[in-house]
């Protein structure tokens, strides 16, 4: 049984509803394409958009995503919130800071967006126990959020076993486990923002997606992806001339007991590749260890979990000729990386056409 645990103290902030619940499942169910009846209230505006949230999954996912019929036990009209203010999910991460940073400057333009508060959530790629690592990574996402948005901007801390209960279907799941959290304020908030993953430039599908996520929310409850044109190195770009919240950066899955990241996973090491990139100097937060990178042979998994932002280095490395030795490194076994996959596809289309 999925739950959510929220602070008494926002209490009145939490929708009755159940469209987080229903959020929350929307891709384990389409992945059993049996028709759905829920026991509880729904706004009616969130249905309709659901239609085309399977479709798209259905163009991405052929034959694993399937679409369903939803009933209810009532359908309400949608609520006015009880301000206009935005909430975000915020992990302390380079897309976190890079969007906080976004509209508390106002560096988004018109797409601006008044922060009310954030979320940070626990049971969501980092365990369900009140750890010594959690509660340092919680004071940190408060700190960050306080001092740059004001202390008058909580970090409203949450406990769910949505990743316990979705173990098998992410990564394609996530963007609804994420979204799922963001409903839950919608009593106070006329919008829920999330840092987008991926830009719509790479052409890839994730789990989470600018072209899908937007689809999760409804009438006077929008759902927006910040910065959706942005690769992730243009987003260290964007903080490197922001050494107090380069201090504060938090991007690794194996983070201590002191929210300190360990600089030498993959995620580490390819953040630490965008700012090179750039012609800036890896923060002292990121402690990379570019030997124990090397050893764990940190580069093929790079190439594997981040196609859209290792097509935009190599472009930038072979275009302005930059020569760091890491850069170097990278552009060498890159280019061998992407031939290799060419000579497979075409094997693949050579076998294929000659099979009877």
């Amino acid at each position: 049984m999925l739950w959510f645990d929220v602070p008494e103290e926002y209490r009145s902030w939490v929708t009755p509803r159940a469209d987080p619940f229903l959020i929350a499942h929307i891709f384990p169910l389409m992945l059993e394409g049996e028709n759905v009846h829920v026991h509880g209230d729904i706004s009616a505006s969130l249905l309709e958009p659901l239609l085309g949230y399977m479709d798209i999954w259905r163009s991405w996912r052929p034959g694993r995503c399937h679409s369903f019929t939803i009933s209810v036990d009532s359908e309400l009209e949608d609520y006015v919130p009880a301000t206009s203010d935005t909430v975000l999910l915020f992990s302390g991460g380079l897309d976190a800071q890079t969007t906080l940073q976004r509209h508390i400057r106002g560096d988004a333009g018109a797409r601006s967006r008044r922060i009310g508060a954030c979320v940070y959530a626990r049971g969501f790629m980092n365990g369900l126990d009140d750890s010594p690592r959690y509660r340092s990574a919680l004071k940190n996402a408060q700190e960050s959020v306080a001092e740059f948005a004001g202390r008058e901007t909580p970090v409203i801390p949450i406990v769910s076993n949505w990743e316990e209960s979705n173990h098998d279907t992410m990564p394609d799941s996530i963007g609804g486990g994420l979204i799922a959290f963001l409903h839950l304020f919608k009593a106070q908030f006329s919008r829920g923002m999330l840092s987008s993953s991926v830009s719509i430039k790479g052409g890839g599908t994730y789990g989470s997606h600018p072209f899908s996520d937007p689809l999760l929310g409804h009438g006077n409850f929008e759902i927006e992806c910040d910065d959706v044109t942005s690769s992730r190195p243009e987003k260290a770009l964007y903080l490197s001339d922001k050494p107090e919240v380069l201090d504060r950066l938090l991007i690794c899955h194996d983070f201590d007991d002191r929210a300190r990241n360990c600089g030498k996973c993959e995620k580490c090491f390819r953040t630490a590749l965008c700012f090179l990139v750039e012609g800036k100097p890896v923060p002292d937060s990121i402690r990379i260890d570019w030997q124990a990178c090397k050893e764990q042979g940190l580069l093929y998994r790079v190439f594997w979990s981040a196609p859209e932002s290792c097509e935009y280095m190599f472009k930038k490395i072979r275009a302005e000729g930059l020569r760091h030795p890491e850069l170097i490194r990278f552009r060498n076994r890159y280019q061998f990386y992407i031939t290799k996959r060419r000579l497979d596809d075409l094997l693949m289309t050579l076998r294929f056409k000659s099979s009877p």
